[in-house]
């Protein structure tokens, strides 16, 4: 019976006085019961076509993650360490799995990056503290203080200090004046050879001997100035590499996906 229906027969019914004043009260309930089961019945059909809904978005968002995940991997063995760390924050932001932490912090340990590498590592452990890692994370953490200690005290940025740019100088003021050595003996040696025939001795006699002259100092000037230059670029680029060790590697299950 429809719902308009059964309201007439509870005016007739009530109006005409056959109906026990109950049984009106009965039939106005069971009015009231029908207009409201539909209204329940469409909350459970939204509630059931949001569920799956969601889960597909999380599904499309953990496969993201991990795909983001695998090309970071791959991008740290390939020593694309900025790259890597890209990968790996937007895996973590997709993700929010706190594995994760622990691969950004490698990252940016290789980028020199020691101030957020700390960070990371330590939020890292503080979200996963039963990492299997957990001892090896937390000397690397002492290693990357101790070092942005040493280099607040000495008040120069990672790898600087006088002594390689000063070999680097040196080494190259070595080189540029045994070059104008070997240009002042090559001249001399051309006038030696490009002088007339009947030329007087005293003419070309200074050339003869200040040319070999020029010549040894030219070429050990230059010779101890290259040397000195690539010394210094050595030390540069290694300095900071022998101060303390290197960056651990990302492991597999640091995201198991």
């Amino acid at each position: 019976m429809a719902l308009e229906d059964v309201c007439a027969c509870v005016r007739l019914e009530a109006g005409s006085g056959s109906l026990p004043r109950v049984g009106v009260l009965i039939l106005a309930a069971v009015a009231m019961m029908a207009t409201a089961r539909p209204a329940l019945a469409q909350e459970e059909v939204e509630a059931s076509t949001d569920a799956p809904a969601a889960d597909e978005d999380a599904a499309l968002s953990d496969a993201e993650a991990r795909s983001l995940f695998e090309a970071g991997r791959t991008a740290f063995s390939a020593g694309r360490f900025a790259d890597a760390l890209d990968h790996f924050e937007r895996a973590y932001e997709l993700s929010h799995r706190p594995e994760l932490l622990f691969n950004i912090g490698t990252c940016q340990d290789r980028l020199r990056r020691d101030a957020d590498a700390i960070a990371s590592f330590e939020r890292f452990l503080s979200e996963v503290p039963d990492a299997p890692n957990r001892s090896e994370v937390e000397a690397r953490i002492r290693i990357l203080e101790d070092t942005a200690e040493s280099e607040e005290a000495e008040g120069d940025g990672p790898g600087a200090g006088p002594g390689p740019w000063i070999l680097l100088g040196t080494g190259a003021a070595a080189a540029v004046a045994g070059g104008v050595f070997l240009g002042l003996a090559a001249s001399a040696i051309s006038a030696i050879e490009n002088a007339e025939l009947n030329t007087p001795w005293p003419e070309v006699s200074d050339g003869v001997d200040t040319a070999p002259i020029y010549s040894g100092l030219g070429f050990a000037l230059a010779g101890v100035g290259i040397a000195a230059v690539i010394a210094a670029v050595v030390w540069l680029v290694v300095r900071d590499d022998e101060e303390r060790p290197v960056a651990g590697e990302v492991g597999r299950w640091t995201a198991r996906f």
